[in-house]
């Protein structure tokens, strides 16, 4: 029993199990209620008003994936490893830089409002747009104070303020099932009020982390702009790689072709929750481990991280592809025969996506962020071409194919240049598989 003890309490103590557990309760809130909140809106809005809300959300991604790569990333490469008033000066001046790049982004939100929805012919965009322009003001300290938290290894806050974000959310929608018929402008307020929510936990976990300097320091604004331009442009091209296809949809066909895709989509990202999962907690100690222990802990990360995700997604996707018939069925109801084989193709993603996601964090984690947006960029490119060709001959699902054949032209360059780069070998990652599904056999095994 003393033993017993002793490996739980030093469990506790260990940072993968602490910041695991809460960065996975953070992916499981988020993917229940994400389940929940489209088993619903796919019944209370129309298949059109879907599309609509499933642009809004794309852009709304897409918006915080750029704060994510221009502010988060170099914050947490530089001040993870700081203390003292160095710590307090990259603080401060990525303060400043959140202001400045927000203050951008809201001005481009407002100006391409009343042009996004005449180019995809969905007039609620305008009023959504408008709303969503306040509550990204209110998400400047928030977001802040979430990469602070991270960048000191505590994951805590974030969970606690995620969560309450999206109960806000999942309560609303679930007001559909008492007899509340709303719109999907209604839904563009409501996230406004969960950010400001969440903003009051993101103070409260937060601001022990936090100090500030009114005295900007230029050195370190330099360097987090010089590191930021690269994951921002990786962030914003990834982005745009991976929603291309409902944007080329809406234009080409219409909103309610974006419509049927969505649900794919969504069911595809539900299963992707071990990959950003396992992601988010790497990254800060990636660049801890490789400052310390040098490119060698690169590898060893990148192939053991890789091949135990890959070990997970292997039974979901092929279960899910064998039963697409009945999951798309229980999941969005009749009358979506055309996501079938959709949801096929695109749940291959989550083959492809842990070797070419953990491939991007290695690299910055490397301080290589711009071989990695150099990389991305190209994917986005030749992703937009392919989905041109491809929707144009072979419709709805030419989307799917499109993106599904840009990602193993991804895996194919990216793993050359690792293999090369680090050394990393294919057979130690499916080495690490294979002892993931032994390890999980034998414990079955005592077990009965």
């Amino acid at each position: 029993m003393k033993k017993l003890l002793d490996l739980f309490q030093k469990s506790r103590k260990s940072y993968w199990v602490r910041s695991g557990t809460y960065t996975l309760l953070g992916r499981s809130s988020n993917l229940i209620f994400g389940f929940v909140n489209f088993l619903v809106l796919v019944r209370a809005l129309t298949v059109d008003e879907l599309g609509t809300y499933t642009l809004f959300m794309t852009i709304c991604t897409f918006m915080e994936l750029i704060k994510a790569g221009f502010i988060g990333n170099p914050l947490i490469q530089y001040s993870s490893t700081l203390k003292g008033s160095e710590y307090t000066k990259v603080i401060s001046a990525s303060l400043f830089l959140n202001i400045a790049i927000s203050a951008v982004q809201v001005v481009v939100i407002l100006v391409f409002a009343f042009w996004l929805s005449d180019f995809w012919s969905a007039p609620e965009l305008q009023v959504m747009f408008i709303v969503y322009a306040v509550t990204y003001v209110v998400n400047v300290p928030l977001s802040h104070l979430n990469y602070i938290q991270q960048a000191n290894f505590d994951f805590k806050g974030n969970f606690y303020s995620n969560f309450f974000r999206q109960l806000i959310m999942f309560t609303f929608i679930l007001s559909y099932l008492v007899g509340y018929k709303y719109d999907v402008v209604e839904l563009s307020y409501v996230q406004l009020l969960s950010i400001a929510v969440a903003l009051v936990f993101g103070i409260y976990f937060g601001k022990q982390y936090f100090s500030f300097d009114r005295n900007i320091s230029k050195e370190w604004l330099s360097k987090l702009w010089n590191y930021g331009k690269y994951t921002f442009g990786t962030n914003v091209s990834s982005n745009f790689l991976r929603n291309i296809d409902s944007w080329m949809l809406a234009k080409m066909i219409s909103p309610l072709a974006t419509g049927f895709y969505n649900p794919a989509i969504r069911l595809g990202n539900l299963f992707e929750v071990p990959t950003t999962t396992l992601t988010s907690i790497a990254f800060p100690k990636l660049v801890e481990r490789i400052k310390n222990q040098g490119e060698d802990a690169a590898r060893h990360l990148y192939e053991k991280s890789t091949g135990y995700i890959f070990a997970v997604m292997l039974p979901v996707v092929t279960l899910v592809i064998v039963f697409a018939d009945y999951v798309v069925l229980i999941v969005a109801g009749e009358g979506f025969d055309e996501t079938v084989p959709i949801l096929r193709i695109t749940m291959l993603y989550g083959l492809i996506v842990p070797f070419n996601r953990q491939f991007g964090i290695t690299l910055s984690a490397l301080g290589k962020p711009h071989y990695n947006f150099y990389f991305v960029f190209v994917n986005a490119i030749v992703n937009t071409i392919l989905n041109y060709i491809f929707i144009t001959n072979f419709g709805l699902i030419g989307a799917a194919l499109a993106t599904l054949t840009t990602f193993m032209i991804t895996l194919l360059y990216n793993q050359y240049y690792i293999h090369n780069k680090l050394h990393v070998r294919w057979r130690r990652i499916f080495g690490y598989s294979l002892s993931f599904y032994k390890v999980g056999y034998q414990k079955a095994k005592s077990i009965l």
